[in-house]
């Protein structure tokens, strides 16, 4: 894999989100010569534990979880736990043994879905972010992997150089907004230069909790 750009849709705050606005964007994709590839899909769950009195009077789960799943990698998981500052990898399997143990329960998901676009040593994927409560649009994701190098410090020219290239065409249309990085801080997780899925996972996080704000999930 390469070093991955994530950025979300920023419109005015008066203008709501809409299908129409999603597929103008996609059409800018192909304004700039990508191909359109296959689909996308990738799910981040909020966990909230069950509390219960473990030994010592301690609750036997204290912290909530994120849960990252998705289309392209079926076999793995992502756990984060954003209060201790971890990112952890497993195999999906452990999706029934925590079913099975019942220390926590999902509260809520936020799915990113959409198409993967391919140009040159650039891919794509472009999505919309839905609630899985009651599939309402919640944000509109754009994702830019540089693949020649998993070094963030080699692909951050080549990333900056194609989005000023994705900007200009995207300023020629009549949309109103912009997209904006999403920045969720990796060296305080004690990620390290190198992009890996769990800089990914990291980021997919990050993004569905500004979803989630101003959202109340009990």
């Amino acid at each position: 894999m390469g070093v991955k750009w994530l950025l979300r849709w920023q419109p005015p705050t008066s203008l709501p989100l809409t299908t129409p606005m999603f597929e103008e964007i996609l059409a800018n994709a192909e304004a700039i010569g990508a191909q359109q590839g296959g689909r996308w899909q990738l799910t981040s769950t909020l966990y909230r534990p069950i509390v219960r009195e473990a030994k010592g009077g301690e609750p036997a789960a204290v912290r909530d979880l994120f849960m990252i799943t998705g289309t392209e990698h079926p076999e793995k998981l992502w756990l984060v736990v954003r209060q201790e500052k971890q990112v952890l990898v497993a195999d999906a399997s452990l999706l029934a043994i925590l079913d099975k143990v019942q220390l926590y329960k999902q509260r809520t998901a936020v799915t990113f879905e959409g198409r993967v676009y391919e140009m040159g040593d650039f891919r794509l994927r472009l999505g919309r972010a839905v609630f899985s409560i009651n599939e309402q649009l919640r944000g509109i994701t754009l994702e830019v992997e540089y693949l020649p190098t998993q070094s963030s410090a080699q692909a951050v020219p080549m990333l900056t150089e194609f989005f000023a290239v994705w900007d200009e065409s995207l300023k020629s249309k009549s949309l109103l907004g912009k997209f904006v990085v999403v920045d969720p801080l990796f060296e305080e997780f004690g990620l390290s230069d190198n992009y890996s899925l769990q800089h990914m996972a990291l980021h997919y996080v990050y993004l569905s909790t500004l979803f989630l704000i101003g959202t109340r999930v009990s």
